[in-house]
Order: C-alpha cells, then sequence, then structure tokens
C-alpha cells in the first residue's frame, strides 16, 4: 500500500449540507438594501445626463459648432458648482488645444474685479490686457480668457485653478482677496460652501435636489439687487473677531494650495495684491465713536476743510485713545492729513480705516503680504505684483480714490487701463522675458475703438455703482450721501454730453438690458424705427465685443436685409452659426422669420 493512498484512507469524510434558504434570503435583503441607496442616485444621475436635465459646471468644455475638433471654450455656467445664486460666470471665447507655439495665452481668474463689474466683462481689463499685450509681442498671436466669477471666494476659486491646466495656458493671473467674509465661501456669508459641497453641486442629481429645474433661464437668484448687497450675514466684524484670523488663513491656505498646483504643472502664476478705494470711501461701521464724531462735527460746525482740518485733528486723536481701532475715526484723520497736505501720514490711516472697518467688503492690507510670501515661498513660476504700490503712484494725493474706483473695489474704466497695463507689463518681463516698449503702449482711444466702447457703457456702470451706495449697508458708510453725490454728477455730466433722442433710447431700455444687452438693444431699436444703417452701427460693435455670442450676426443679417443687402446677410447668418454658443430660442425665432422674408424675396437659405 503507497504513502498516498494510506493519508487518502485517513481523512475524515466531507459532509455536505444544503444552505439555509432563510439564511440566503436575510443576506441578500441586506445587500440590497445596502445597493439602493448607491445605485438609485447612480441611476438618476445617469438618466438626467442623458436626457440633458441641469448644467455641466466644468470650466472647459468642446465646442460643438466649431468645424475643427480640437476647439474648446470657457464655460460661462460653471458658477453653477459654487450655488444657487447666479453669478456670471467666464466668458464663453473659444479657444485650440494643445495651444499652437505661437499662440501666448493668459487665463485670468479671480472676483468681480475680473469679470468687469459693473461694466460688462468685454470691456474689463483681461480684454483690455490683450490689445495691450498684442502690441509689445507683435510676433506673437495673444489671447486673454476672462475666467472672473462674481462674488467668489478663494475656495471655489481654488477649484476654478484646479481645471485651469485644460485650458493650456501660457501663465495664469490670479486676482482676489475682497470676499474672504461676504463672498460665496466666505466665512461670514449667507450661502455656506465647503470643498465637499462642490464636487456635489456639479451632479445634475443635486442641482435637481436643490434648484429643481436647472436650466439656465431658470437658475434661482436672479434678482435686479446686487448680488454684493444681497451676500452679507453678519455685517459687523470687529478686528477681534475669529472670523477675522480664519478669513486670513482661508486665503493663505486656498492661494498656497494654487501656487503648488501651477507649480506642480509648470505654469507661470502671477498674484497680484487686491486693491481697493481709500481715499473716496469712507468705513460703513467702525466702532464706537460714530456719535462722538458726529457731535464733533455738529460743535464745529462747518465741512472739513484745511482750516478746520487741525482743529478736528486735535479732538480726533483725543477720541482715539478711547478706541484706537476705530476705522471712522482714522478716516476722519486721514482727510485731515491730505488737507494739511501730510501725503504719508494720511495714507497710513487711510488704511487703517480700511483695516478696522467693520463691514469687511474690501480686503485688509495684510493680504498682499501673505501673497508676497506665497510667491517667495514656490519660488520663479510665481511672481508677485504689488499693485498698492502702483495704484497709489497713479492716484491723485498718491492715495486710491474715485480717480480708479468707482466704489469700494469695482475700478472706473481708467482702473481697468491701469490694471491692464500693469498686469501686461509683468508677463512681458517675467513671463516672455523681453524688454518692455513704452512707445507700444495702446492710447485711450486705441482701446475705445478696439473694444467697441460707448459713452452709455460708462452711464450702466455709474448707475450700477450709485445703486449699489444708495442699498444698506453701503447707504449706513460715514460720506455715503458724498459719494452716491459725486457718481450722480458723472452721470450727469455724460447724459448731458448725449443727443437727447439717444438718452431717451438708452432709458427706454429695462435694467436687466442695459446691463446684459446694450449694444444689441440700441441697435434692435434703431431697427424698429425704420433705421437699419444705424442699427447696424451697433450689431457690428456687437460682434467686435461678444464674437461668441450669435446675437449680433443674425441681428446684422436682419438689418441688411431690411437695406436690401440680402448677399450679405446670407454670409452674417452662414458666420452665426459658427459661434461658440448657439441660438436662444428668442434667437432662433428671429432667424427663422429673417430667412423666411428673404426665400420670399428669392435668396435662397444660408447652408
Amino acid at each position: 500500500m503507497s504513502a498516498s493512498s494510506t493519508i487518502s484512507e485517513s481523512r475524515p469524510p466531507v459532509i455536505r449540507t444544503e444552505r439555509n434558504p432563510k439564511f440566503v434570503r436575510v443576506w441578500l435583503v441586506r445587500i440590497i438594501a445596502v445597493a439602493i441607496p448607491l445605485v438609485c442616485p447612480l441611476i438618476a444621475e445617469c438618466w438626467f445626463r442623458l436626457t440633458g436635465k441641469g448644467i455641466d459646471p466644468s470650466l472647459v468644455l468642446k465646442s460643438t459648432r466649431s468645424s475643427e475638433a480640437n476647439v474648446y471654450y470657457l464655460n460661462p455656467r460653471s458658477d453653477v458648482a459654487y450655488g444657487q445664486i447666479d453669478l456670471r460666470g467666464p466668458e464663453p471665447r473659444g479657444f485650440v488645444v494643445p495651444r499652437p507655439r505661437d499662440v501666448l495665452r493668459v487665463l485670468v481668474i479671480g472676483e468681480s474685479s475680473v469679470q468687469g463689474y459693473p461694466y460688462p466683462s468685454e470691456l474689463a481689463f483681461p480684454r483690455q490686457m490683450e490689445l495691450v499685450l498684442q502690441q509689445q509681442l507683435r510676433d506673437k498671436q495673444v489671447e486673454v480668457l476672462n475666467a472672473g466669477i462674481i462674488g467668489i471666494s478663494t475656495l471655489p476659486l481654488r477649484d476654478l485653478a484646479e481645471q485651469c491646466v485644460q485650458v493650456d495656458p501660457s501663465v495664469i493671473v490670479l486676482y482676489a482677496g475682497h470676499n474672504e467674509f461676504y463672498g460665496v465661501g466666505g466665512v461670514a456669508t449667507n450661502s455656506p460652501l465647503s470643498p465637499l459641497a462642490i464636487p456635489l453641486r456639479k451632479t445634475r442629481l443635486v442641482q435637481w435636489m436643490t434648484d429643481g429645474e436647472t436650466h439656465e433661464s431658470n437658475r434661482p437668484g436672479k434678482s435686479d439687487a446686487p448680488l454684493i448687497s444681497r451676500m452679507p450675514k453678519e455685517v459687523q466684524i470687529p478686528s477681534t473677531s475669529p472670523m477675522v484670523r480664519q478669513a486670513a488663513d482661508n486665503f493663505h491656505n486656498h492661494i498656497d494650495q494654487i501656487a503648488e498646483f501651477a507649480t506642480h504643472h509648470k505654469i507661470p502664476l502671477i498674484l497680484c495684491s487686491p486693491v481697493s478705494n481709500l481715499r473716496s470711501q469712507s468705513p460703513w461701521s467702525g466702532g464706537d465713536l460714530s456719535s462722538h464724531i458726529t457731535d464733533l462735527e455738529q460743535e464745529i460746525g462747518e465741512p472739513l476743510t484745511r482750516q478746520s482740518s487741525s482743529t478736528y485733528l486735535d479732538a480726533l486723536r483725543i477720541m482715539l485713545r478711547q478706541d484706537p481701532k476705530d476705522a471712522l475715526a482714522h478716516f476722519r484723520i486721514a482727510q485731515c492729513f491730505q488737507l494739511m497736505g501730510e501725503r504719508i501720514n494720511a495714507y497710513e490711516h487711510y488704511q487703517m480705516a480700511r483695516d478696522f472697518d467693520q463691514c469687511r467688503y474690501r480686503a485688509p492690507s495684510s493680504y498682499g503680504h501673505l501673497l508676497a510670501a506665497i510667491a517667495q515661498h514656490h519660488g520663479p513660476l510665481v511672481t508677485y505684483l504689488d499693485l498698492e504700490q502702483v495704484f497709489r503712484t497713479a492716484s491723485e494725493y498718491g492715495i486710491p480714490g474715485n480717480d480708479l474706483f468707482l466704489e469700494h473695489v469695482h475700478f472706473t474704466f481708467e482702473g481697468h487701463g491701469l490694471m491692464a497695463r500693469t498686469i501686461a507689463k509683468a508677463i512681458v518681463e517675467s513671463t516672455c522675458h523681453i524688454e518692455w516698449d513704452p512707445n507700444r503702449v495702446p492710447t485711450t482711444k486705441d482701446i475705445d475703438e478696439w473694444l467697441g466702447t460707448i459713452p452709455e457703457d460708462h452711464l450702466v456702470a455709474l448707475y450700477l455703482a450709485s445703486f449699489i451706495g444708495e442699498v444698506a449697508p453701503f447707504s449706513q458708510a460715514l460720506d455715503a450721501n458724498q459719494h452716491v453725490s459725486e457718481l450722480r454728477s458723472k452721470i450727469d455730466q455724460i447724459e448731458r454730453s448725449l443727443d437727447p433722442e439717444q438718452l431717451k433710447r438708452f432709458h427706454s431700455l429695462n435694467h436687466q438690458a442695459q446691463m446684459d444687452d446694450l449694444v444689441d438693444g440700441l441697435g434692435r431699436i434703431q431697427l424698429s424705427l425704420n433705421q437699419p444703417n444705424l442699427a447696424l452701427a451697433y450689431f457690428q460693435k456687437s460682434i467686435q465685443r461678444r464674437p461668441w455670442t450669435p446675437n449680433g450676426y443674425v441681428f446684422s443679417a436682419s438689418a441688411s436685409h431690411l437695406n436690401g443687402d440680402d448677399k450679405q446677410a446670407r454670409e452674417y447668418l452662414t458666420q452665426s452659426k459658427t459661434t461658440t454658443l448657439a441660438e436662444s430660442p428668442r434667437l432662433l425665432n428671429d432667424r427663422e422669420r429673417l430667412e423666411v422674408s428673404m426665400r420670399r424675396r428669392g435668396t435662397p437659405r444660408p447652408r
């Protein structure tokens, strides 16, 4: 007998038992109970995507209207990932990926000042910067993409930055800092946002659960009131509040992560210090001395003048001993020093008035120092640009005021121009490593012609800025009435320069049309008055300013048809089919009516 047979005989017999059917059913029920909560949301998400429900909030989308396979564009609805309020997202301008070698592509990310508010984005400093750079770098094709979103803090901005690699940029420019308290994702906002909430908001299921039908036309939160006046939850935030430290930590951490990401992907990054209106924007809330300051001004009985400045200054210094961090007292002291010609002292107290203002819409001075430290830490690919010093040099009295700002943080047209020139110079020198040529800087006239600016653009911006000053908390600022009065004076000056009929046509547009559809709206009015040549001039500006939308092309075709030039009308209609964005249902109806009219006249339908 072999050893193997002996071992085999010694093994105990295998006992086979039937599995208990009840045991199987119990575990099957348990598995199904666990799977259903996981599978059902996945099925629902797939169904929403297949049926076209909800919005894809990715920053970069592939163009379906271009004949080229590698054309993409920035998604204007990428703001859906950060909240239910319509925040006004990036410009949907088309670009090619991978980036051609002869193209300098600049991607600007940030908040409302980048987006352009209260100007339209096509007039903001990123667009102006494109012309400045093109004049300096004539051997390259320059593309400046505007990814600004109104009202966001650096938390959603970090998510945007992580998608920037898909753009294949030559350099990224970041301008942020004003929304760390009241912006989306800010420490005191009524629109809470967490890192986990952002990927959830990108799903169609969560959009449906929170927004209902999340189509662009039905997005909740649309309102005539400015976003900035609807955002704050807690207005009073003294410097001793833990939120001040938390906001600074958030700002530092998020920007540091953006710099780390850019360095890892070898993308040059320019960090711009946030700048704000110091001289012409009084604090909203400063401390406990406001009633004492009011009593002092009533006692002296005259406006603050050079003659009364020393009297004010002595009394205010005594008051400041009670509360050294009172923003209102520092602001009045700064005004006294300004009247006395002591600009350095004036600037220091204006800064303290901004930093101690308990209504924190303006980034504090420390944020610039944080950005400088981050740039130094991450090495040569990350550059710090001190805009504070640039704005001081360019401002009257050496203190930024209403010559460069419309209100607290948003730029005048001249302010946008200064931003464009300053950042363009930094790109030319630090990224392209060539010498800046001051003789190749475009003039204001060059900028206006290239952008297609009209006087009504400035009226809209001034109206929006003055409206902000008339609502709380801005109406509660120390010199709120004076700020609004100065804006109204500028409005009156522009309105007096316009033809009465021109001004009448402007005021006939509703508020939303003035903000979102100004040039096309004025052109349609001329079209309704049977003045196709005047209408065409507006529509051509529309094409010049927003070439990514089909509106200007379709309206230009209507004007050409009314003018008897159907050949030109066909060309415009053909071009309208190549834009980044597709026609809205209303525009499709306009197009179909035009094509019917052209066929009746014997013109073949454009391909």
